[in-house]
């Protein structure tokens, strides 16, 4: 018979080459998730309980505001900086997958809403135009790309921009 794990049990790390894999649990200790990490930082991430809540591998205290993300502690990243998961994957915390960023690039690289309705990024069906129209947000303007008879084309058109405007925060739909 297995004993129930408790929350002040250490977390789970196995060893696969260069790469740690850690078994995440909720509040509740019940099994979440995985996350990655590279193991050159495995003694920076071992002095931590880390659990998974909201999306983001954390260790700390709600409460009082001692949050940790994991993420931030193998960056050395300061209170008042942002880091970015480049692949948008919360959960692969590899430092090849993180990078620090500015509120605005970490915005631009978000995945794609829930409530939209054309599958790409940038993308919109023009009731009055009968057409798909690609637009894209730049300096906290809109910035129209134009019109097309199909989504994917629209799609492609927002690719180009986001590449110019976006550099290496872009979010694309075709990778």
């Amino acid at each position: 018979m297995n004993k129930k794990r408790i929350q002040t049990d250490p977390n789970e790390i196995k060893i696969v080459g260069d790469i740690c894999c850690m078994v995440l649990y909720d509040r509740n200790s019940n099994p979440k998730s995985l996350t990655y990490f590279d193991v050159e930082v495995l003694d920076s991430v071992r002095v931590h309980k880390w659990y998974f809540a909201k999306g983001y591998v954390v260790s700390g205290d709600n409460v009082k505001k001692k949050r940790r993300y994991l993420h931030r502690v193998i960056l050395n990243c300061d209170d008042d900086k942002l880091t970015d998961h480049i692949n948008g994957d919360t959960l692969d915390n590899r430092k090849l997958n993180l990078r620090m960023a500015t509120h605005l690039q970490n915005s631009r690289n978000q995945q794609l809403r829930v409530d939209n309705s054309s599958g790409y990024r940038g993308v919109c069906f023009d009731k009055k135009a009968g057409k798909w129209m690609a637009y894209i947000r730049h300096n906290r303007q809109r910035t129209y790309l134009g019109y097309f008879g199909n989504s994917k084309d629209a799609a492609r058109a927002y690719d180009m921009a986001a590449i110019r405007y976006h550099g290496d925060f872009a979010s694309l739909n075709f990778v």
